[in-house]
């Protein structure tokens, strides 16, 4: 059986809810299909700790605002699910629930969408189902038991053991810092990630991004990113009332941090070297934020709070072109893998035309040598260079040298460099 409509909607999550209530403002005829209830995935694909990154105050949909009576507070994934199925009654949204799409094809002048309970042709469709939609998890067989992001609900599920966690985005530091917290023993494998406190100048680090333009910026063109970017190192809390989840303060609790995974063969898993440099991009992007977010508030007149800043810097740094393996202890290892997710039109039929999320993926990066020093607070001047190898010097707050190096800068310049800046550090 087919039937005519003029809009498919594919996914009954935010972005799919949004989409509805603007068609159905301006009454054109659509539907929305989902595999499952309206906000399906934080339902049954969010772990049981999981709170939204941005606070209350920020969560907004076409038609509706937050109202409740803790607007700096932040939603748990059940709570998000309750508000998206009761955002989706205000204006009775024309859901099929319980059925999943199997292709999209084109048609004549439109789209054939084939699902489990039957066919639609219609002339448009959107897919809202989200960039992280399918978990990544390109590993190879290891004989460890690995589960990807969606499966995971809490530390107490996994079996006995230690526990390697792959991706160092908000997901994969916020479940490293509980398995930490439950005294797992817990290593930690790091890719491109994006450094953030919690809040700055005494307001959560969203107020300042709204306020600066930093979120009104085109993230995806025709389904591909523009610039990808992993999600904030934050943690759905208020300052103070939760330990922070970046790199050195999860270093300090006792978590191995280690480059990015690249090889897993029985029980060892090999790491290449590009933890320092990776470290060393992102608090260079997170300096360059705040150094706006001060501009900002100087332009405007502003005073919130102040302005000073930590500098825990990550500890391990390894030597350019060396990996590092690890055995995992006979009896007591167990791999949990955490690769990120990928659209659902991954690897399946669906024409170009078809708007869809957009996708991330993390590109090999460079590796550099030297160390850095954790829980201190510096102002030295640091030696930066591109990957041309040319370099200038200026004083920067909160950035040591040996972080800022390139790997074309050689170990001799930058032992020699670290020790006559900062010797503390090295």
């Amino acid at each position: 059986m087919r039937e005519d409509v003029e809009t498919v909607v594919i996914g009954a999550g935010q972005s799919g809810l949004a989409v509805s209530r603007l068609l159905t403002a301006h009454g054109r005829d659509h539907v929305v299909v989902d595999r499952g209830r309206p906000g399906e995935r934080w339902r049954s694909e969010r772990w049981r700790s999981l709170r939204l990154l941005t606070p209350n105050w920020l969560t907004r949909l076409p038609g509706r605002s937050y109202t409740g009576d803790e607007p700096d507070g932040f939603m748990a994934a059940s709570e998000v699910a309750q508000y998206l199925e009761d955002y989706a009654a205000d204006f009775c949204a024309p859901i099929i629930g319980s059925t999943s799409v199997h292709r999209v094809a084109r048609e004549g002048g439109g789209f054939l969408i084939e699902t489990s309970r039957g066919a639609w042709r219609a002339q448009n469709v959107v897919v809202a189902t989200g960039p992280h939609a399918l978990p990544r998890t390109e590993l190879p067989e290891s004989g460890l038991p690995g589960i990807p992001v969606t499966q995971y609900r809490e530390p107490g599920a996994l079996p006995d053991g230690g526990v390697l966690v792959v991706g160092a985005s908000a997901s994969g530091v916020q479940i490293a810092s509980e398995l930490a917290d439950a005294g797992r023993d817990v290593t930690l494998a790091v890719g491109r990630h994006t450094r953030m406190p919690r809040a700055y100048r005494g307001m959560d680090i969203f107020w300042w991004m709204q306020a600066t333009g930093a979120l009104a910026r085109i993230v995806a063109r025709d389904g591909q990113p523009v610039r990808p970017e992993p999600s904030l190192q934050i943690v759905g809390a208020a300052p103070g009332s939760h330990r922070g989840v970046d790199l050195p303060a999860l270093a300090a609790r006792g978590v191995r941090l280690t480059g990015r995974l690249v090889a897993l063969s029985g029980r060892t898993a090999q790491f290449d070297g590009s933890l320092p440099w990776n470290a060393a991009k992102s608090d260079a992007a997170m300096h360059r934020f705040l150094d706006r977010v001060d501009a900002y508030a100087a332009e405007a007149g502003l005073a919130r709070g102040s302005s000073s800043r930590r500098c825990d810097r990550v500890r391990s740094c390894r030597s350019p072109g060396r990996s590092r393996s690890t055995s995992a202890r006979e009896g007591s290892a167990r791999s949990w893998w955490r690769r990120g997710c990928s659209p659902t039109t991954r690897g399946s039929t669906c024409p170009s035309s078809a708007r869809t999320g957009s996708s991330r993926s993390a590109a090999a990066s460079p590796r550099c040598r030297g160390s850095m020093s954790s829980d201190s607070r510096c102002s030295i001047d640091a030696t930066r260079r591109s990957s041309t190898g040319r370099g200038t010097t200026r004083s920067t707050s909160c950035r040591t040298c040996c972080a800022a190096a390139s790997p074309t800068t050689s170990r001799a310049l930058q032992r020699s460099s670290c020790r006559r800046r900062a010797p503390a550090l090295c």
